[in-house]
């Protein structure tokens, strides 16, 4: 089953799977000299997490961990970030 929430499920989640909003995630890419900020899906085992693509939302830095995948949104092209 499928849930949509505008912030985070906190019990039952082994039971839905969860696409959820509110916290507006990005990642930060440093190579070399060239520093970027993009906004990113964060799929886990039981969750995807949307970006937010306004410019007042704010953002929330995310990292790259074992238990997550990150998608980030560049201007023409969604890619995973693999670092």
């Amino acid at each position: 089953m499928i849930l949509f929430t505008h912030g985070h499920l906190t019990k039952n989640k082994d039971n839905f799977f969860e696409v959820r909003g509110h916290v507006h995630p990005a990642i930060r890419i440093k190579e070399g000299s060239i520093h970027s900020r993009l906004p990113c899906f964060v799929y886990e085992k039981n969750s995807l997490t949307l970006p937010s693509f306004g410019e007042l939302t704010g953002w929330f830095d995310v990292t790259k961990n074992v238990k997550n995948r990150i998608f980030a949104v560049a201007e023409s092209s969604v890619f995973e970030f693999a670092k």
